[in-house]
């Protein structure tokens, strides 16, 4: 037998050499790789509802164990004013609470808002989108909550006028 070989000697098997050291090795990597996957948080995408417009009334999205309404103001909605942002929410016991906001049309980083707790369910912060421009521009507000290992993204359609 070669010094890489497997041999059985008394009390179990011993393994010599670098094939031991390489399959401990890989099996490590999985391990590992397995544990980084499932702790991920589940993601939840749920699509922009096609009856309501953010820029003019609140707009709400529901998920199997959850509930939020989202609300921008004042109205209307402009550039470069700051935004009161409120999402109250129903079901979901959120671990954190943010909006993100992306120009539709125009290529441009998005902008997030983190909301702190203000009432019992009740979340509010601010936003400025920094965008100036003179006619409408199209958004995008995902309401973001993180809750038990999971995340909702919620999608929401507004435009502001220049």
């Amino acid at each position: 037998m070669t010094e890489t070989a497997c041999l059985a000697a008394e009390g179990g098997v011993r393994c010599h050499g670098w094939p031991a050291a390489f399959g401990i090795t890989i099996g490590l990597i999985l391990i590992t790789a397995l544990f980084k996957w499932m702790s991920l948080p589940r993601v939840l995408h749920l699509p922009a509802p096609s009856d309501c417009a953010l820029h003019e009334r609140t707009c709400a999205a529901a998920w199997s164990s959850g509930r939020l309404y989202l609300t921008l103001g004042p109205r209307p909605l402009r550039c470069l004013v700051p935004l009161q942002v409120e999402m109250q929410l129903a079901g979901a016991r959120p671990e954190a609470v943010e909006v993100d906001f992306q120009a539709v049309d125009v290529t441009e980083a998005f902008h997030r808002a983190v909301l702190r707790p203000v009432g019992e369910r009740l979340y509010a912060g601010e936003a400025v989108l920094p965008l100036c421009s003179t006619g409408r521009v199209h958004w995008q507000a995902q309401g973001v909550i993180d809750y038990g290992g999971r995340r909702v993204v919620a999608a929401f359609l507004f435009e502001t006028e220049g």
